[in-house]
């Protein structure tokens, strides 16, 4: 059983907007397994970077360029916000690659 975590950051690469970090927490043992990806937690990265100030928002769709540090790939998020829609904040994450 494992619990999961992600650590994100502004990104210093110029390719990138943030960087993300995926971890598999064990609950059973004091282990992080840093070796793969979640495509759950993954799509979270673009809102939350968002929220915390990490990417400006200028439309009602934002790009944000995430670099996984565990697989060293980039991801594309497209946040597609309610800026122009009377709903809540984040509609819809798209993971595009």
């Amino acid at each position: 059983m494992t619990s999961k975590l992600a650590i994100i950051a502004p990104s210093k690469r110029p390719d990138s907007d943030v960087d993300y970090t995926f971890g598999a927490v064990d609950l059973t043992q004091p282990i992080i397994d840093f070796r793969g990806n979640c495509g759950n937690i993954s799509s979270g990265v673009g809102p939350f970077a968002i929220d915390e100030g990490l990417v400006e928002v200028k439309s009602s769709e934002t790009m944000i360029r995430i670099f996984n540090t565990n697989t060293k790939k980039n991801i594309k998020s497209q946040v597609i916000d309610g800026l122009e829609y009377p709903l809540p904040l984040f509609l819809q994450v798209r993971i595009l690659n």
